[in-house]
């Protein structure tokens, strides 16, 4: 069984703006995909985000589509896009924890802080 844990930041309505908003749906719907990929496969998609990607959009052994694109979507784009034009960032850091990020406006890495955004699930 998986747990979802979601940081305050994520979710706290005084910290959302149309971006954020926008970026905190993308997240969302990239980790509950993996939450499905893991209820079927018993682990989490392995890889760059790349590959996590292609394995959540249909390349695995069972060709199951786990993430589909949001409304709008460039075709053919393989990572989805935060609200800022950049690549969203998927970290399988343990074999038990699963973390999709985004940078935010600012475009740097402060570690999950600032205007970092983040969505993990742990089993």
């Amino acid at each position: 069984m998986l747990s979802l844990t979601v940081l305050s930041q994520f979710i706290h309505p005084d910290n959302m703006g149309a971006d954020r908003t926008k970026t905190s749906s993308i997240l969302a719907s990239v980790g509950m995909a993996a939450a499905r990929f893991h209820e079927d496969y018993g682990q989490f998609s392995e890889g760059d985000s790349r590959t996590i990607m292609l394995q959540l959009r249909g390349m695995n052994p069972r060709k199951t589509v786990y993430f589909h694109a949001p409304v709008g979507e460039e075709p053919g784009l393989i990572i989805p896009k935060d609200a800022w034009d950049r690549d969203i960032i998927c970290l399988v850091p343990s074999n038990s924890t699963f973390v999709v990020r985004s940078f935010g406006a600012n475009g740097r890495d402060e570690g999950g802080a600032g205007d970092d955004l983040r969505f993990s699930l742990a089993r």
